[in-house]
């Protein structure tokens, strides 16, 4: 894994960068039976995201029978509609039942294995860490090791059992709610999702910029809290020594190094901003004055 120097004022480290490969080694720790149970909760949380829009499709077709029977030259009986009314009632109740449902089974899932993963990772840390050399353990900051592997499996373990089941029903929505969409109006559906593509465009170009200047200012504010926590924790010590310069320059110069690299990424985020609202009023006056015309 390759290393880079991060340089302030106050001292100059070793940082490792992850990798794409670093976070996709996280599913090495999961058995058969959990990819089996992923892949589970994988299809639960994409068919939850396809029945939102199929419940959109028979409400709007309820609609529509609603406004056929009220209007004037309807040829609908009363005992037809209520017909209609019934069907159209209890497809959208065994939706609602089918998408309650699977949402539980992927919810369940997705805890279960998260709980499994984040165990399995603590126990390799802890074996890892004991295999270490004694000097190397002293070397550690007092509660540095369970702060990283507790913080580190916290964050997993919510990622995996709960954004991952998001993401994955989320895409579902989209991409049903596309091909229904092209289905019933391709026409008006490419002409609303072309600013779809252009934020795409423009997030997919921006946003890896963004990403990685938030990555270095977070990092670099949290060299600066350690310090700080760090001081206040051996204040005693560090008021009979006298170091209290030292302890500031120190936390000046992370902090300093986080304003450096927020202001890099200000531009970009204004950048990427600016395109999507100045497409969007565009887009949105364009059709407004298509309306009018009409």
């Amino acid at each position: 894994m390759a290393k880079s120097p991060v340089r302030t004022k106050a001292a100059t480290t070793l940082v490792r960068k992850p990798r794409f490969s670093d976070y996709l080694r996280v599913f090495t720790y999961a058995t058969k039976w959990d990819f089996f149970v992923y892949i589970i909760a994988s299809l639960a949380s994409i068919a939850a995201g396809v029945a939102l829009p199929l419940m959109n499709v028979i409400f709007g077709q309820l609609v529509g029978q609603f406004t056929s029977y009220f209007s004037d030259t309807t040829t609908i009986s009363r005992s037809q509609f209520e017909s209609i009314l019934n069907r159209q009632a209890l497809y959208i109740m065994a939706l609602f039942v089918g998408r309650w449902a699977l949402n539980a089974v992927n919810k369940f899932c997705f805890r279960m294995i998260g709980i499994r993963l984040s165990s399995a990772i603590r126990l390799h840390y802890l074996q890892s860490l004991f295999a270490q050399s004694i000097h190397v353990i002293d070397s550690m900051p007092p509660g540095a090791a369970a702060t990283a592997i507790t913080g580190t499996s916290a964050v997993l373990q919510i990622g995996i059992s709960d954004r991952l089941g998001t993401f994955l029903q989320f895409n579902g929505t989209i991409w049903a709610a596309l091909i229904i969409a092209f289905i019933w109006s391709w026409d008006l559906t490419l002409v609303t999702s072309s600013l779809i593509l252009y934020i795409l465009i423009v997030m997919g170009v921006v946003l890896p910029i963004i990403v990685k200047g938030e990555t270095a200012t977070t990092e670099a504010d949290a060299q600066s809290t350690a310090i700080a926590s760090e001081a206040l924790g051996g204040i005693r010590l560090v008021m009979a020594c006298g170091a209290q310069r030292h302890i500031i320059s120190r936390y000046e110069g992370w902090v300093q190094e986080a304003k450096k690299r927020a202001q890099k990424t200000a531009p970009v985020v204004a950048i990427q901003f600016g395109l999507i609202v100045s497409f969007s009023s565009r887009h949105s006056l364009d059709r407004k004055q298509t309306v009018h015309k009409r």
